[in-house]
């Protein structure tokens, strides 16, 4: 900013006034402090102050007044572009959120009022969370954002011991025997949280307070791998998490029961709240009733963070999940969800969420054995976003006779609202064999992005790779292979829909590479079968047999690049060096601008061209 009015004049016997400060960069500059004159000189009121309307410390430009001192609700910063919202401060450029906790880092430019971020890929990281005290030694993960681990001592939380007695007073030298004592005596003196040693505890829960395991009961030192801390739920559930809390469940490993009772049993249950399950293992146990439904963690109106945790669904006759949620946000990051593949179900879903929101970064979904099975059922979305993750639906119960209502198959991915991203994974369908009714790596009924993923249809007689029923979609840099059955195709577009591809490969069998009764524009892909020559079918059902049809009825450009080859995969679905897929795509930028790295973390792309499909090899 400009350099701030040379200060007042100086009194008759005074010195010349100092010179004003300039305003930071990028906004006109602040005038400057009025100087002092000497003792026998006058006092000049001249400093400008601006409007604060919405108290955020800064004000409007074009709404000042001088005065020495700030009058009430005004600053001496200028630069609000909106001074009616507190979230925007110095100017109304975008700056990116990229964990979408309400945090940014190292942004000048649009900020929210909750403040900076030390750690803006995490959104379980932030001034606004929850603590922990160190896992292990060398543990340096700062929740929190303040620099400084909570505290085991007696000002912080109550300590819990196979060794204790619950007529002590819970320190640390003194613990008590039961988890439920602890949190009594945590909950009434305020404390942040419950201490809890190594060892077996079989108890049902309710807590407001964060829980801590892998002590060792005698040193209080902590390693949860070496200190083995077991909830194990007498009956339906073992760990409730209050209503309105935000807490910490960090430490253990949680064991469902088998119930015979309730029709509906989960282990650990969250309602409007706020929880991080960090360094957890979870296993539903078994819903023994008949129509009964298990699941791990079930999560209402909650923003359920899962981090660097196994969640196992257990058994039931009516439904197996691994995570259920309604509203909310579910969060995995470094985590898995593995169902049964033994005890049949009719429906199953690794992680299914009702009206939320989800996010999996670096985990590992797996759907369980059912009529209808699923590895991520997102219904009502309100975003879902698949990074670097494996999605896998589970296997079916048995062939469809055509008895019963038809069932959804083995389904990788199904969502329905919002919009959802698919960067740098595998989603598919886990079905081997004919069992399946229908097989779908993704059932979209979203807008939808696929960056550098690969999608696999499974084996089962009818199915798609991605079925499209509505919305957009965007396919860049990615690998999509149909169903090997007689019916089905790599990528199915709805009446209505729309799709744009580039860089990507279809592979197909005895059906069709696309099926699009929607708008699809194809560009420098390579759309492939070993015994079928319609690449893309249009909503009259005629047939694009060659490349060159393909690029004459679905590609807008001048040079659209589509080609009908071999792409020469290896076992892993990677192209080899020689393939014709290599050096054969386009500069995705006019489409896409992030970065592009493929599903082996390379970045894109090498050898000065893009490959066509999920990898890059040269």
């Amino acid at each position: 900013g400009s350099t701030g009015a040379v200060g007042g004049a100086a009194g008759t016997a005074g010195a010349a006034g100092a010179a004003g400060v300039g305003a930071a960069a990028g906004v006109g500059g602040v005038a400057g402090v009025a100087g002092v004159g000497g003792v026998a000189g006058a006092l000049v009121c001249n400093t400008l102050f601006y409007r604060d309307a919405d108290s955020d410390g800064w004000g409007a430009a074009n709404d000042t007044v001088t005065d020495c001192n700030a009058p009430t609700g005004y600053v001496d910063v200028a630069g609000d572009c909106n001074d009616a919202d507190p979230n925007n401060w110095v100017s109304c450029a975008s700056c990116r959120d990229r964990d979408a906790d309400g945090h940014f880092a190292g942004c000048d430019a649009y900020i929210t009022i909750k403040g900076l971020d030390c750690d803006d890929l995490r959104p379980w990281i932030n001034k606004d969370m929850v603590d922990a005290p160190p896992l292990f030694t060398g543990d340096t993960e700062d929740w929190d954002c303040n620099g400084v681990d909570v505290s085991v001592d007696e000002s912080v939380g109550a300590f819990v011991s196979p060794q204790g007695d619950d007529a002590n007073n819970g320190t640390r030298s003194a613990p008590v025997r039961t988890l439920r004592r602890g949190i009594e005596l945590a909950e009434s003196h305020q404390l942040y949280a419950v201490f809890v040693a190594a060892g077996s505890y079989s108890e049902d829960v309710h807590t407001s307070v964060s829980l801590f395991g892998g002590y060792d009961p005698d040193t209080w030192e902590r390693d949860a791998l070496t200190h083995v801390t077991r909830l194990v739920a007498p009956s339906d559930g073992a760990v409730h998490v209050d209503s309105g809390s935000k807490l910490a469940l960090q430490g253990f490993e949680v064991q469902g029961a088998s119930v015979t009772t309730a029709t509906s049993s989960s282990p650990v249950r969250a309602t409007n709240a706020t929880v991080v399950v960090h360094s957890v293992r979870i296993s539903g146990g078994n819903n023994n009733t008949a129509w009964g439904e298990v699941a791990a963690f079930t999560a209402n109106n909650t923003n359920a963070f899962i981090v660097k945790s196994d969640v196992y669904s257990g058994t039931a006759g009516k439904g197996t999940f691994g995570v259920r949620a309604t509203s909310g946000w579910v969060y995995l990051e470094a985590s898995s969800v593995s169902m049964s593949q033994v005890t049949p179900a009719t429906t199953s879903a690794g992680v299914s969420i009702a009206g939320g929101r989800g996010t999996f970064w670096a985990s590992s979904v797996i759907g369980g054995r059912a009529v209808s099975t699923y590895g991520i059922l997102a219904e009502s979305s309100k975003g879902l976003d698949v990074r670097e993750s494996s999605v896998h639906s589970g296997t079916s119960l048995s062939e469809w006779t055509g008895q019963d209502a038809t069932p959804a198959g083995c389904v990788g991915l199904k969502v329905s609202g919002g919009t959802t991203s698919v960067t740098s994974s595998v989603v598919m369908s886990a079905e081997t064999g004919t069992q399946c009714y229908a097989s779908r790596a993704i059932d979209s009924a979203s807008s939808i992005a696929l960056i550098n993923a690969l999608v696999h249809a499974g084996t089962a007689d009818s199915g798609a790779g991605l079925r499209q029923t509505s919305g957009q979609s965007l396919i860049v840099g990615s690998t999509l292979i149909a169903n090997d059955g007689p019916s089905g195709s790599a990528w199915e577009l709805g009446t209505g829909s729309i799709g744009i591809a580039l860089n990507s490969i279809f592979q197909f069998h005895a059906d069709t590479g696309i099926s699009a009764s929607g708008t699809v524009q194809s560009l420098f892909n390579d759309i492939w079968s070993p015994t079928s020559n319609c690449l893309v079918k249009g909503a009259s059902s005629a047939c694009a047999q060659t490349a060159q049809a393909v690029d004459s009825s679905y590609c807008l450009l001048a040079t659209c690049g589509n080609i009908s080859q071999d792409p020469e995969f290896d076992s892993s679905l990677q192209i080899s060096d020689d393939s014709p897929c290599v050096n054969a795509g386009l500069d995705p930028t006019p489409w896409f601008s992030g970065p592009i790295v493929d599903l082996n973390g390379q970045l894109r792309p090498l050898g000065g061209r893009y490959d066509q499909g999920a990898f890059e090899v040269k």
